[in-house]
């Protein structure tokens, strides 16, 4: 849908017709599901996340919403969510179909906090194993850490945004012991890489998600409106949904209809933008800014300014995780046979795409050493330099 067109729906949408006018019923947008409750029976990689979450909110309680961990907390917390964290390793292992539960507003999934709890369990796990030298386990863990979190990209945008956390600090865990680690552990840790880079499945089903929570944001002004608590309005959006606000709070009853029709239609053609933009490169994406008569544009900046972060966000990680997946490989190769290969051929596009430019990452080889990287946001090479993005851990 061109910016254009949207403007022509939003306004003959809001045009209101003279004469007698009775009041409009007041439609229903969304409603927020029952939480997911997992079952010690239940089969399924998201059920294992579930369960995982559950049980690492009930055995380390105190932990959950912690910020700052002392080495002795990680190894008791570490202790403590072993069973949880053999679920995220079963639910890993097992086909996963995201059971999105669309949680009140201004709430997050119930799993969350238990989530984000076990995805740093999982990098510490990672950086345990690694310093150990124990590198098939470090390699194992890394994978089922970027596997969940992939998969939580399934859900919502906060969901994603911690599933993407989730891939970078188990790359980060892993990243420093490169160099020590032996040519079949890597070539472990690339296989592992490129089958769930290959398994990723995009952003589709956590856009189908998020339309869910705009219009729930929708529902929660509207409930404002029908009820009369514009003070909580503006207690929950701040000082600058005021001027909104004061709009709706003074909005005629016969315009009230025409308002939030439009309202959502904003919603359903913003979802609608970033599911036609998120399949191509950044270099080729259009940003979503509308334009033309928009009283309820605070509102929109409060609940529909919610994708533009979790996909920028996702170029690089998607970088980062393809170029660790490389540097495993090229490592290998330098280790197992003393050279490297001339040009990256034969290698998966999800593996060799970069999310930027939409071409080939750049490789540059000489002798035993190399350099792989994108161009990043600018989408100029600078030689590794400047905006390219390359590997945490090499010069940049």
């Amino acid at each position: 849908m061109t910016r254009k067109s949207l403007s022509g729906i939003l306004v003959v949408a809001f045009i209101v017709g003279c004469g007698p006018h009775r009041e409009a019923p007041y439609p229903v947008w969304e409603h927020a599901d029952p939480p997911y409750l997992a079952s010690l029976s239940a089969s399924g990689g998201f059920a294992q996340y579930a369960l995982a979450a559950e049980l690492a909110t009930k055995d380390a309680p105190e932990m959950v919403n912690r910020v700052t961990f002392t080495k002795g907390m990680r190894k008791d917390t570490l202790a403590r969510l072993k069973d949880p964290m053999s679920h995220v390793l079963k639910g890993t292992r097992q086909p996963t179909d995201y059971v999105y539960t669309l949680p009140a507003v201004f709430r997050s999934d119930t799993h969350m906090s238990g989530w984000r709890l076990l995805e740093r369990a999982l990098s510490w796990r990672i950086t345990d194993t690694a310093e150990a030298g124990d590198w098939d386990n470090a390699v194992v863990w890394t994978l089922v850490a970027t596997k969940f979190g992939l998969d939580l990209t399934q859900g919502d945008t906060q969901t994603a945004g911690l599933g993407w956390i989730a891939c970078d600090d188990a790359r980060q865990a892993l990243t420093p012991f490169i160099d020590r680690m032996p040519a079949s552990a890597l070539l472990q840790l690339y296989k592992g890489l490129s089958n769930r880079l290959a398994g990723y499945k995009g952003l589709r089903d956590m856009m189908a998600h998020e339309e869910r929570r705009m219009l729930l944001g929708v529902q929660y002004v509207q409930d404002c409106r029908q009820k009369r608590t514009y003070d909580d309005l503006e207690k929950a959006l701040g000082r600058e949904a005021r001027q909104a606000v004061t709009f709706l709070r003074d909005l005629d009853e016969s315009k009230r209809a025409e308002f939030f029709d439009s309202f959502a239609a904003e919603a359903k053609a913003c979802v609608a933008h970033w599911e036609s933009e998120t399949g191509r490169p950044a270099s080729e994406r259009s940003p979503w800014d509308p334009t033309g008569y928009r009283p309820w544009k605070r509102f929109a900046n409060a609940f529909f300014d919610t994708v533009n972060p979790v996909v920028t966000a996702g170029d690089a990680t998607l970088a980062r995780t393809r170029l660790f997946a490389l540097t495993a490989y090229l490592s290998a190769q330098v280790k197992a046979a003393g050279a490297l290969p001339q040009q990256l051929v034969g290698l998966p596009e999800s593996l060799v795409l970069d999310p930027y430019s939409g071409r080939p990452l750049v490789y540059v080889q000489s002798g035993s050493d190399f350099r792989v990287y994108s161009v990043g946001p600018n989408f100029r090479d600078d030689g590794g330099e400047a905006d390219d993005v390359t590997l945490e851990g090499q010069s940049s």
